[in-house]
């Protein structure tokens, strides 16, 4: 690990303070033999986040058409692991707005992210792939950009400017470039300290080379598919540099991922991003 990176990597974990709360109910939700009423009282006492379960529960993503009212059924519909990973986002959600910048406003920052979730979800579910880890894996991929954007804003900046002026060049390159190290480096470097699922450290770091993950391989696919379309669309490849090109033909290689419903799947998940994104 580069000296820069290590560096970057202590001041983001000084700075990103997650509650004992979600830690512990992450925690819980990764042990074996946990109870369904033991999370629940945990849960329980940090009555936002039992709001939020709630209204996860009942958005389209995870609705099954009956009304969720209490947080128990809450928890059985979105399932432990789901209910643990969560908890980390919300609270990264959190932190994340203490660095908010004028470079990335957390609003920005957090609609890609979910509307990318969601259209990632959606697709796994289309290719017949499990989606389970994919939600969560889809808003975390880019982890640390709020982080290089705070901490590290003079380096982020040459950064953009060396990928807008060469399209060459990608973002990621540029970052290594004036950084040293890049944005799935230091994400992956500290969902590994958080000890997140392999789902989520392995999205994070190979999101823009999707051939490059092991264990899941399919679910990085889908993840780098749905962070390109979310932004760009899926009509015109004139706006796609060649190292979203390239990103595009290695998830393409482990997965046949371009369909004539992608627009519909697209419309969809933004749409459903919408109300969702009144959590974060």
């Amino acid at each position: 690990m580069s000296e820069n990176l290590t560096t970057t990597l202590a001041k983001a974990e000084a700075a990103l303070r997650l509650p004992p709360s979600a830690l512990r109910i992450y925690e819980l939700t990764q042990l074996e033999g946990t109870s369904l009423e033991e999370l629940v009282n945990l849960a329980q006492v940090d009555p936002t986040f039992v709001s939020t379960l709630l209204r996860l529960a009942n958005s389209p993503t995870y609705s099954r058409g009956t009304e969720v009212t209490s947080i128990d059924i809450a928890i059985s519909r979105l399932g432990f692991k789901e209910v643990g990973q969560l908890a980390i986002v919300l609270a990264t959600a959190k932190e994340f707005s203490k660095m908010e910048t004028d470079l990335l406003r957390s609003s920005s920052y957090w609609s890609h992210s979910v509307t990318t979730a969601v259209l990632a979800r959606k697709k796994a579910r289309a290719c017949k792939l499990s989606d389970s880890g994919i939600f969560v894996a889809g808003l975390l991929h880019d982890l640390a950009l709020p982080i290089q954007f705070s901490l590290c804003g003079d380096e982020m900046i040459r950064a953009l400017d060396i990928s807008i002026i060469d399209d060459d060049i990608s973002l990621l390159s540029a970052e290594s470039q004036m950084l040293g190290f890049n944005h799935t480096e230091l994400g992956s470097q500290l969902a590994e300290l958080w000890k997140l699922p392999s789902i989520v450290i392995e999205t994070i770091r190979h999101h823009h080379e999707p051939e490059a993950a092991e264990q899941h391989r399919e679910a990085v696919a889908v993840v780098a598919w749905a962070n390109i379309v979310e932004s760009l669309g899926t009509s015109d490849d004139s706006e796609l540099t060649p190292a979203m090109q390239l990103t595009l033909e290695q998830a393409n290689s482990i997965l046949s991922l371009t369909s004539s419903n992608d627009d519909a799947l697209l419309e969809e998940a933004q749409h459903e991003a919408v109300d969702m994104l009144e959590l974060f």
